[in-house]
C-alpha cells in the first residue's frame, strides 16, 4: 500500500502489516436522544462476522440504523467518472436485547444508532465488546 501527498511518495507498507485482521470500536450515548452510537472499523480485506454486545446500554428498543462507509478496496475513490464509488449506504438494523449479530464488511467504517425505550436516558454508559462469529 503507497501513501501519495501532492503526487510524492510518503508512505509504503508492505507484507503482513498490509492487511488488518480485525475490529475496532468505540461506544457513546447521545445525551439528547439516549441513542446508543457505535463505531466499528474493519481495516482488513475481509469481511468479519461478530456479535455485538451493547453492555449497560439501558433500555433498547431493539431497532436502529447503520451507515456504512467503504469499498471493496482500500484504494478505490471518488472521481468525476465514478463520484459515489466510496459513498456511504443506511440500513435498517434490529436486534434482540443487547446483542446485534452482524457482518462488518473489509474496509469499511459502520456507525450504529441503536434507539432506546422511554425512560432509559439515565441508564449507565454503554460499552461493547465484541466476539467473533465463524463464517
Amino acid at each position: 500500500m503507497k501513501g501519495y501527498l501532492d503526487g510524492t511518495l510518503v508512505q509504503e507498507v508492505a507484507g503482513p502489516r498490509a492487511n488488518v485482521d480485525g475490529l475496532l470500536a468505540s461506544a457513546a450515548r447521545d445525551e439528547e436522544s439516549g441513542d446508543v452510537i457505535v463505531k466499528v472499523v474493519n481495516a482488513g480485506f475481509s469481511p468479519i462476522r461478530a456479535v455485538v454486545e451493547l453492555k449497560g446500554a439501558g433500555a433498547l428498543s431493539g431497532s436502529g440504523t447503520a451507515v456504512v462507509l467503504g469499498s471493496a478496496s482500500p484504494l478505490d475513490e471518488n472521481t468525476l467518472d465514478e463520484p459515489v464509488k466510496v459513498s456511504p449506504k443506511t440500513e435498517t438494523v434490529r436486534f434482540s436485547g443487547r446483542s446485534l449479530v452482524r457482518v462488518f464488511p473489509g474496509n469499511s467504517l459502520t456507525v450504529i444508532r441503536a434507539a432506546t425505550s422511554a425512560g432509559a436516558l439515565n441508564a449507565v454508559r454503554p460499552s461493547t465488546a465484541f466476539r467473533r462469529m465463524p463464517r
